[in-house]
């Protein structure tokens, strides 16, 4: 991550509490423990720990003045039509990730994407039955969710011309995309969507 210019306080560290009853074991059956960071120094309240250069954002703007072109006009008429159009940010995000995701180890995000979770226990990823058994609200909240990521990830992603079609039609990876867009980016101040 330094080699692209991430800087950090000398006291900057990640951690993790072995002895914490939140490791999960992964498909590996390696232990999986919680990450946090944290600072080996007192520092002042409010001092900045890490800085990530502006380039290293993903961000809904930068990533529509890059893929935004009348190519997308298909893919866009198919969200405005499903009523998705309140999406169009994540969409995008969806849409780089996937293009850096093609990229594989070529990618600058490469590291991060590998390093993301595979497995999701949301209101998204419940099955059908799932939803069956919560209480009305929860279930109506939940099959609303399922069908945004329907909408976003399946209906929309192979109208895109510039995917390889491995991608396109990739249910399960598109999904994930999905998933990382909509537990990862936050609205910053200036109504962009960034991760």
């Amino acid at each position: 991550a330094y080699n692209y210019g991430i800087q950090r306080c000398p006291s900057y560290q990640l951690a993790y509490d072995a002895t914490t009853t939140h490791t999960v074991i992964d498909n590996n059956g390696d232990m999986v423990y919680d990450v946090y960071a944290s600072t080996s120094a007192d520092l002042p309240a409010g001092s900045p720990v890490l800085c990530v250069p502006n380039e290293l954002i993903l961000s809904s703007s930068a990533a529509m003045d890059e893929l935004r072109t009348h190519d997308m006009d298909q893919a866009e008429k198919i969200l405005n039509s499903l009523n998705a159009e309140g999406e169009l940010r994540q969409y995008y995000l969806m849409v780089k990730i996937l293009v850096e995701y093609e990229k594989g180890m070529e990618s600058v995000w490469f590291p991060w994407l590998n390093s993301l979770p595979r497995y999701f226990t949301n209101a998204a990823s419940m099955t059908p039955f799932c939803c069956l058994c919560l209480p009305s609200l929860m279930r109506k909240l939940a099959v609303k969710e399922r069908g945004n990521m329907s909408r976003l990830s399946v209906s929309s992603i192979k109208l895109i011309p510039f995917l390889n079609e491995d991608t396109k039609y990739d249910v399960n990876l598109c999904e994930w995309v999905y998933q990382i867009v909509h537990t990862r980016a936050f609205e910053a101040p200036d109504g962009d969507m960034k991760i």
